[in-house]
């Protein structure tokens, strides 16, 4: 009986239909609360200028290579 049901159900063309028609539906719910979500961003910015330090230009993933140790004859 099971199978019989159950291939009933799977080749039904308005059951297919209304399922496809679900998901749609379930698929858009997400979306519209994702835009009455509040967002947020932020914003950083350091600067070593007063520390006698020369300023220094991070890469995209804010990585900041520091120079090695100075010799006593290049100071």
């Amino acid at each position: 009986m099971r199978e019989a049901l159950a291939g009933a159900y799977s080749g039904n063309p308005s059951l297919n239909a209304s399922r496809a028609e679900l998901r749609a539906t379930q698929e858009s719910v997400p979306q519209a609360r994702a835009g009455a979500r509040p967002s947020a961003s932020v914003q950083a910015r350091a600067s070593a200028i007063g520390r006698g330090e020369p300023p220094r230009a991070g890469g995209v993933d804010g990585a900041v290579e520091r120079p090695g140790p100075r010799s006593a004859a290049g100071r």
